[in-house]
């Protein structure tokens, strides 16, 4: 070759002549990274060398005699143009060799690598799947050796499960030992910044691993992809050796339910599976689809079920906002779902302006979300009012169904509006604890919705104090015959009687309440009337407005005006929310209607034995039966599948599913340790006392004054029993979830997001710290179901 044999690493160019691994040398270099300093022997010095033999040797020893510094240790490592390929990696397959002085030691380790390339590779380093290949090209790199107090790896995306962290593996000593030779370093998982999970006894500081991960992001960001870096580190700087794309990534779908346990907690049967799915994912989709642009989504695809409880699918949401530059979990910071607590910060990126036509377009349709929504809801609240109306007993089978498919084409706007305002709420909410927190102002103690008289007609907890107040005026005969007889007894008064009266439009407004708004297979409250008349009877009557803060009356030293318009434009979409949440609820409920006439029926010809059986039946497996009918043995496998998984999920209800499911294959369960649980604190302070375990509201009354309530999630239903309790422990939920928002207005320490919580055994004396969001469980007081 005519010029130099030694190119300085920052102008060699070209794969063909200098290989992949001398380019992203130069690619570091360019991006102002330390590499340490060398040069590239291009591949055309090896074809002279095979053509002329000691000629070409000669040269390059005469060059490498002027270029080599007395008494340097070098670094010898290959670069071919297949080397850290994104289709097809030859790492490790290549000779490189190490700690070498002097012009006859770096010449005969150029002549090792040149020779791996022949052999497929040399002592010590793999060969590839396909045995011995001859490489054509390749260069090899010289590079001066630093000196080394850990090197190692570091993945700007972990490989495994493909979340969006740093893994920063590391070795004490020289570099190539993690590549080379096989050995097992301790692993730092960096998010953030932050240390998420340092290794036991670590060799290095965190703050080390922290630098090397936050550089590899900063890299791979540069680069345009998630790479894989080796590194060195000297005591002092951090020096990059070599980058190549990870290969690996799309291939594991990543499923969490933290986001789940928000919006579809506890366990799900079929037949609400089958049908909720469709539709919320199906908002989902929608919401996702105009905002971003982003085709292709499928609602099915959106979430799975594992252990019958739901996980969504975050690798598919995240690649959403990755598009915009966003952080993976966005979705899950905005409804500070499963505890988040690094908030939701909005700020432009450059990927954004290939999604800003959409985005624009999104927020413009929905500039005057709340005049919308005012001219919308009554609409569709008459809408399911007059479905609510039909007589279904005139209906055949197959019309029932189609009254199903008619519901939810009718529920498709709402639920999409559900999702909207929730988000809506949620962000004109933080917009104002950001306005508030510049003015000195804390939300803890502010009521959002205080002085919003419609919010009421929305939420039942007025209306049971009222009915309390009700209860307790009338005499002590009438109050122990309700007490003991319930409904009966209630049915014996008058009916002008008062509280009768007030009792009946109450259940009218309010019937569609259930524990879970999303779950149709759980009783309403106008199905279990008598489950509400106990809850008034006990109803214990607070102060519960008298901490509570309006922002009118809160002394601002600036900015006044500003708060106050935030505050008006959070008030107006919170309640927003809470009517368009209430016009689903009662819309969604109506699904149990017809479904409950279509199992009397099933009954009456023997398909089912039992009404609820049918919520362990999907939709299809309905479609079939009432397409095709049922006789025999036909009908025997519908009734045994019902039965099965009515028995499968009786044995899952208190198992402690993984947060995170890597790959669609249902891990095994695992028990956990009961010492002490972590979770999201949620409401300041410190309480000690009994657990009690509340799986649903028909438990309510086994809860004593003081108790710490323990919770699989809350709904409005449950509101009166924060009322009694002196702390709350919830399986589920986020800082802005009714459990965190209920407890604060009581006063209590809440910790929330616990996982396990629900294996806690009842009558347990626990402590709850709701500052740090930790639950321990006292040594030697495992249960005591005397309570207090």
């Amino acid at each position: 070759m005519t010029g130099s044999y030694l190119v300085p690493i920052r102008e060699g160019r070209g794969t063909e002549e200098f290989g992949r691994k001398a380019e992203s040398l130069r690619f570091l270099m360019e991006m102002g990274h330390r590499v340490p300093p060398g040069f590239v022997i291009p591949n055309s010095v090896r074809v002279d060398y095979q053509k002329d033999g000691e000629a070409a040797l000669e040269r390059l020893r005469q060059e490498l005699a002027v270029s080599l510094v007395e008494n340097e240790r070098y670094a010898v490592r290959s670069s071919s143009d297949l080397e850290e390929g994104a289709k097809r990696p030859f790492t490790g397959q290549l000779r490189t060799v190490l700690d070498r002085s002097g012009v006859d030691q770096v010449l005969g380790a150029v002549k090792e690598v040149w020779r791996s390339a022949s052999t497929g590779g040399s002592e010590g380093n793999a060969q590839g799947s396909e045995g011995e290949i001859e490489i054509e090209r390749i260069a090899v790199i010289v590079q001066k050796m630093i000196p080394t107090v850990y090197s190692g790896l570091a993945f700007s995306q972990n490989p495994l499960t493909e979340e969006d962290e740093e893994v920063v593996e590391a070795l004490s000593g020289k570099d190539g030992a993690l590549v080379h030779e096989g050995v097992t370093p301790e692993r730092w998982v960096i998010r953030e910044g932050e240390a998420l999970r340092p290794p036991f006894r670590p060799l290095m500081e965190a703050r080390t691993a922290i630098k090397i991960g936050t550089e590899a992001r900063q890299i791979a960001k540069q680069f345009g992809h998630p790479v894989v870096l080796e590194w060195v580190f000297d005591g002092h700087q951090v020096h990059w050796l070599q980058l190549r794309e990870i290969n690996t990534l799309g291939q594991v779908n990543v499923y969490s339910n933290t986001f789940s346990k928000e919006v579809l907690p506890g366990l799900i049967k079929p037949l609400v599976w089958s049908v909720n799915i469709p539709l919320v994912n199906g908002a989902w989709v929608r919401f996702l689809s105009e905002m971003t642009g982003v085709k292709g989504l499928k609602a099915s695809e959106l979430a799975r079920q594992f252990y019958y409880r739901a996980y969504f699918n975050v690798g598919a949401l995240g690649l959403v906002w990755k598009r915009m530059g966003l952080p993976p979990d966005s979705l899950e910071r905005l409804l500070g779902a499963g505890g988040q607590e690094r908030g939701f910060k909005f700020s432009p990126t450059p990927k954004m302006l290939a999604v800003t036509p959409n985005l624009i377009s999104f927020l413009l349709r929905h500039l005057s979300l709340a005049d919308q929504m005012d001219v919308f809801l009554p609409r569709k609240e008459e809408e399911l009012r007059a479905l609510a109306k039909e007589d279904l007993g005139k209906l055949s089978e197959e019309e029932l169904l189609a009254k199903v498919d008619e519901l939810g084409h009718r529920l498709e706007d709402i639920a999409y509006y559900n999702v909207i305002t929730q988000l809506a709420a949620n962000l004109f909410f933080r917009l104002l604890e950001s306005r508030l927190r510049k003015a000195g102002v804390s939300t803890s103690s502010l009521d959002i919705l205080q002085g919003q008289e419609g919010f009421r007609r929305y939420y039942p907890d007025q209306g049971l104090r009222s009915l309390r107040r009700a209860f307790e005026s009338l005499d002590q005969g009438t109050k122990k015959r309700l007490r003991d007889e319930e409904v009966d007894g209630l049915n014996s008064l008058p009916l002008e009687n008062d509280f009768r009266a007030s009792f009946e439009s109450f259940i009218r407004d309010f019937g569609y309440v259930s524990e879970s708004g999303n779950d149709f297979s759980v009783k309403p409250w106008r199905e279990d009337p008598g489950m509400v008349l106990a809850l008034i009877a006990d109803y214990p009557e607070t102060e519960r407005d008298k901490d509570r803060t309006r922002v009118e009356n809160l002394e601002l030293k600036s900015g006044r005006r500003g708060v106050l318009a935030a505050y008006k434009r959070s008030q107006r979409m919170a309640l927003i929310k809470e009517r368009t949440s209430a016009a689903y609820t009662f819309g969604y409920g109506l699904y149990r209607i017809y479904f409950m006439e279509l199992a009397r029926r099933f009954i009456t010809i023997g398909i089912l034995e039992d009404p609820n059986d049918i919520f362990y039946l999907n939709l299809h497996e309905l479609r079939q039966i009432i397409a095709g009918g049922c006789a025999g043995n036909s009908c025997n496998n519908y009734r045994l599948r019902a039965t099965i998984r009515k028995r499968e999920m009786q044995e899952l209800k208190d198992v402690v599913p993984p947060s995170v499911i890597y790959g669609d294959q249902v891990p095994p369960l695992m028990k956990k340790a009961m010492a002490e649980l972590r979770g999201t604190p949620a409401s300041r302070g410190y309480y000690k006392g009994r657990a009690r375990l509340v799986r649903s509201p028909s438990e309510f009354k086994k809860v004593q004054k003081g108790d710490v309530i323990v919770i699989p999630y809350s709904d409005v239903a449950w509101t009166p029993l924060f009322a009694k309790a002196g702390a709350v422990v919830a399986e589920s939920g986020g800082v802005l979830s009714h459990s965190s928002i209920v407890a604060r207005e009581y006063g209590i320490p809440a910790v929330v997001s616990v996982e396990g919580a629900m294996n806690i055994p009842d009558g347990a004396e626990l402590s709850v710290d709701g500052y740090q969001g930790v639950v321990s469980l006292n040594p030697g007081n495992e249960a005591n179901e005397e309570g207090h």
